[in-house]
């Protein structure tokens, strides 16, 4: 098998080019289109720079089998470890940048190459995330498929479960097993159901829980208020309850706009530095620095050393500090000015060091006695997300948060992002690491942000 790649395969992870090849099994094919994005990207600040990198680390690793060259192309063949790779640059083409957007020139530029590419290759096949270049590439009478990373349809996933049951049976819950609600109630309860309304028959009255080792447990609403940001709704207070429970190693969240995510996290994970004999020490915060369509958005181009260009991508927890700064001014009766407020953010940051580390300087880290946030997870690719998923101890807690209907890196979807992996990854029976979630629904921001969350996720296909 022959699979010619675009750009986007190699910018989600360079493991798909090792799984591709089935250890020299299939031949990988990539074209100097693909070569010329990739070293286009090597600026980029996020896992896509990371990733970039990395492709261009290996082909500088890899042999040279041989040189053969053609009238319009010239094929340059690699051997990096066991994957057979040809580099196939083409002299001339017809598509001209006059005519269309770069992007759309270099798409049509790598069919172009495969079409030559088929005449001399056994069961070419094209590999890309992008649904416009695979349906290009099809009405060309070219093979295109997707790499596919989730298989599962993730707005079918459920995380809460609602059972109704009578005052009588509530009384008794205490003694209850899992395994008897299921069987008493007629109920079935999926591994990723974890969050459980009781909502009592003919009573608007609903009681709490969450299912924490196989057990029933009833959230203490009151002690869940106890944090600087108070849960406003029933799914906050299962996320703050989560946040709070120490045998809950990671929490999972998609949530829009407006919900609180980040507030709510921030002001949980203060909670847990504040509570005594707790292992936790600091505050984590990390976000991935996301590409634009707009090539002068692009991180490597903006002004400034790295705090600079890294500085708006923390607006978020910045946000968030402010409004608890502001809370706690209000209470102690002093003036709101900046001053007050940017001293009081500082005062944050120092008590519960909170960090602001670039992702492509994780490597070989540690992060531990931490409670980290990972924002935006979303335009996280898998790589990625292993890449910090995999420096952290056991003495930390992760909570990972964003939306998955707001993807922002034009190489990811709403399928392969490695927030859409994690939450389809509670489908399955926890083991020693316990993944929850749960989907803040509502907005606390405002009428106006919910009346455009809802306005515009109805149109989201058009």
């Amino acid at each position: 098998m022959t699979y010619l790649l675009d750009t986007s395969v190699i910018i989600d992870s360079i493991d798909n080019i090792k799984a591709l090849s089935e250890e020299g099994k299939n031949k990988i094919v990539i074209t100097d289109v693909v070569l010329n994005e990739s070293d286009h990207l090597k600026s980029n600040m996020g896992s896509v720079g990371y990733m970039a990198r990395r492709f261009n680390a290996s082909l500088q690793n890899s042999d040279l089998l041989g040189i053969k060259k053609y009238e319009n192309h010239t094929v340059t063949a690699l051997k990096h470890n066991e994957i057979l790779i040809d580099l196939i640059s083409q002299k001339e083409y017809k598509e001209s940048f006059a005519n269309n957007y770069q992007s759309v020139v270099n798409d049509r530029r790598i069919i172009e190459t495969a079409l030559w590419v088929e005449e001399g290759y056994d069961d070419l096949i094209l590999v890309s995330n992008d649904m416009a270049f695979r349906t290009y590439a099809g009405s060309k009478g070219l093979k295109c498929e997707s790499l596919k990373v989730t298989e599962s349809d993730i707005d079918k996933l459920e995380f809460t479960k609602e059972i109704p049951i009578s005052y009588e049976y509530l009384e008794n819950l205490h003694f209850k097993t899992i395994q008897d609600l299921q069987k008493e109630l007629g109920v079935e309860l999926k591994p990723n159901e974890k969050n459980i309304v009781f909502k009592l028959e003919n009573s608007d009255h609903e009681v709490l829980a969450n299912i924490f080792n196989g057990k029933i447990e009833f959230l203490d609403e009151e002690k869940l208020r106890e944090i600087k940001l108070p849960p406003r709704n029933k799914e906050q207070l299962f996320f703050t309850n989560q946040m709070l429970e120490p045998t809950v190693d990671i929490i999972a969240s998609s949530s829009p706009s407006g919900s609180g995510k980040t507030a709510l996290a921030t002001a949980c994970a203060m909670k847990l530095i504040d509570k005594k004999d707790n292992p936790y020490e600091k505050i984590v915060y990390v976000r991935n620095p996301i590409d634009s369509v707009d090539k002068d958005a692009y991180i490597g181009f903006k002004k400034g050393d790295m705090e600079d260009k890294l500085g708006g991508y923390f607006t978020p927890i910045n946000d968030a500090l402010e409004t608890f700064a502001r809370v706690e001014l209000r209470r102690g009766k002093k003036d709101l000015s900046r001053e007050n407020l940017e001293a009081k953010i500082d005062e944050f940051i120092k008590k519960y060091d909170i960090t602001f580390p670039y992702i492509g300087n994780l490597r070989g880290s540690n992060l531990s006695n931490a409670v980290i946030i990972i924002d935006e997870a979303q335009n996280f690719s898998l790589s990625s997300m292993q890449l910090v998923l995999t420096r952290v101890s056991d003495s930390s807690k992760v909570v990972i948060i964003g939306d998955i209907n707001q993807v922002d890196s034009v190489y990811l979807s709403k399928q392969n992002n490695a927030l859409s992996f994690l939450l389809n990854e509670t489908r399955n029976e926890q083991g020693e690491v316990k993944l929850y979630a749960i989907e803040l629904k509502k907005s606390v921001r405002g009428k106006v942000c919910e009346w455009a969350e809802d306005l515009f996720s109805s149109h989201k296909h058009y």
